[in-house]
């Protein structure tokens, strides 16, 4: 897996300019799909929506490309919490808790 090797400041620089690609093509994608040019600018609402799909889907890669190739673990990992759980309520004092 690659990793992140600038800085957060590099980072922070970056931003506005992937914001400017995402706010590029919402308005190219969505004056197409309706078909009107000018139509992203009249419904600025629908920009902010696409904007935000493409912010959570960056997010939602950047964290699947993170973990991938630890599945194997993290399977592991909530295993055994999962096994533990009920004595771990017991032991906190939750009541109910079924064995």
């Amino acid at each position: 897996m690659d990793t992140i090797e600038a800085s957060a400041e590099t980072l922070m620089h970056q931003a506005p300019k992937t914001v400017a690609l995402y706010l590029e093509n919402a308005i190219a994608v969505i004056d197409a799909a309706f078909d009107v040019p000018g139509y992203a600018a009249q419904h600025p609402a629908l920009v902010a929506a696409f904007l935000e799909a493409c912010v959570r889907d960056c997010a939602a890669m950047t964290l699947a490309a993170a973990v991938q190739g630890h599945g194997e673990h993290l399977y592991s990992a909530f295993e055994m919490f999962y096994e533990e759980l009920p004595s771990l309520i017991k032991a906190i004092g939750l009541i109910g808790c079924p064995d």
